[in-house]
């Protein structure tokens, strides 16, 4: 549950002022930023285009959600989607995949010699077959931990993400996958290289498939990945997407386990939330009063939320949503149908007007976007809401 609204008030009074102070005003690179924006309206298409086709075959893929996204500088606001969280629909997998990276960064962070797996379950199967090799491969995984090979090397893997690889028709109703996961092993000392060739023969023995040691991790977004590519759901039809919901359902594909799962309980239980200073990534009390990182796309549930009337549910790092500078962004529930105008009036509740003035920004930026170009030198750009997204445009 979230907590009270004066509570969490107070807390973000003392907290959230001064993160959102140090990490504003930071200007990007506006390439980047717009090549960023044209892939969230792209993402963002072929999510509805999903969602649409399993709702035409009797599967529920969005919920009763009203939540708009606020930009406190540039006093732009969007509307975000409602979808149900379907592991497969490309903007649920990214807003999931992104709150789990930022923790595993972390971890990586204190554990730079940690290394990435991949172990697969073997050849191809039909979606039938998907689940059930899935969970063989997690169950695999998690035992290994407790193999004495693995305890006398010191090694244990702390994490898994599970993909379906590459998707391949199989009928007009059916397809082919190919399950694997990409695993994070970490070593509690250096082994020889003898021993080190000793223990890849015998975890090579304990899973009996295909597995290969990829190295250390450099990124850990290479790990955090979707479980389908978007690009490979483009060509399905409703029927298929029906039966790759219906095999999918209940697995976990993201799991914290051994190290990393006592490092997110602990971030749970003391109240904190992972941040990035510049390069490096650190933890801060979370200034929303919860265990919960609400982050930019928070994973809100609306029967969560207390506020009968409309309210501000959270304040959010500061990000670069609505232009290439960071700027404090505030999350909205209860808006409903209200017009623009009505909708504007949200920058003047007290609330609102209070935090702005408690957030001291101390480099002078521009976030007008008219001065933005002038400033970087580059014509006038196309944002999200000239696009085809819907009704979950960006207004300015």
């Amino acid at each position: 549950m979230l907590q009270t609204y004066s509570k969490s008030l107070n807390f973000q009074a003392s907290i959230y002022p001064k993160i959102a102070s140090e990490l504003s005003g930071q200007i990007g690179n506006f390439d980047n930023w717009q090549k960023g924006q044209a892939y969230h309206v792209k993402l963002l298409d072929q999510s509805y285009e999903i969602a649409d086709k399993l709702e035409s075959v009797g599967i529920s893929s969005y919920v009763d959600q009203d939540l708009t996204l606020f930009g406190l500088h540039s006093r732009s606001y969007k509307k975000l989607p409602n979808f149900r969280n379907i592991n497969f629909i490309p903007y649920v997998a990214r807003k999931n995949r992104n709150k789990q990276s930022k923790e595993l960064e972390l971890f990586l962070q204190r554990n730079p010699n940690a290394r990435m797996f991949t172990l697969t379950s073997g050849t191809r199967t039909d979606l039938d077959g998907l689940a059930y090799r899935v969970k063989w491969l997690h169950r695999k995984i998690s035992r290994s931990n407790c193999c004495r090979f693995m305890k006398e090397a010191g090694a244990r893997f702390v994490f898994r993400a599970t993909e379906f690889g590459e998707l391949a028709e199989n009928g007009s109703n059916d397809l082919s996958v190919h399950p694997h996961c990409h695993a994070v092993l970490v070593l509690e000392k250096k082994l020889t290289r003898t021993n080190w060739s000793k223990f890849l023969k015998r975890i090579h023995a304990h899973f009996g498939t295909y597995l290969q040691d990829n190295g250390k991790i450099k990124n850990a977004r290479e790990l955090v990945k979707y479980c389908v590519k978007p690009s490979d759901l483009d060509d399905l039809n409703a029927r298929q997407l029906k039966k790759l919901y219906e095999s999918s359902k209940g697995l976990r594909l993201c799991e914290a386990l051994r190290d990393f799962r006592k490092l997110r309980g602990q971030i749970r239980t003391d109240k904190m939330k992972v941040i990035r200073r510049k390069d490096f990534l650190t933890l801060v009390p979370s200034w929303n009063g919860t265990s919960h990182d609400q982050d930019v796309l928070p994973e809100s549930k609306t029967d969560e939320i207390v506020h009968d009337d409309p309210s501000v549910l959270a304040w959010c790092v500061p990000s670069r949503v609505f232009t290439p500078v960071t700027e404090p962004i505030f999350l909205v529930h209860g808006l409903g149908r209200r017009t623009d105008e009505q909708i504007r009036k949200v920058f003047e509740w007290t609330e609102v007007v209070q935090m702005q003035s408690a957030i001291k920004v101390h480099t002078e930026v521009l976030t007008d976007r008219q001065d933005l170009s002038i400033k970087t030198k580059t014509k006038p750009q196309i944002y999200e809401n000239e696009s085809s997204v819907r009704k979950e445009s960006t207004f300015t």
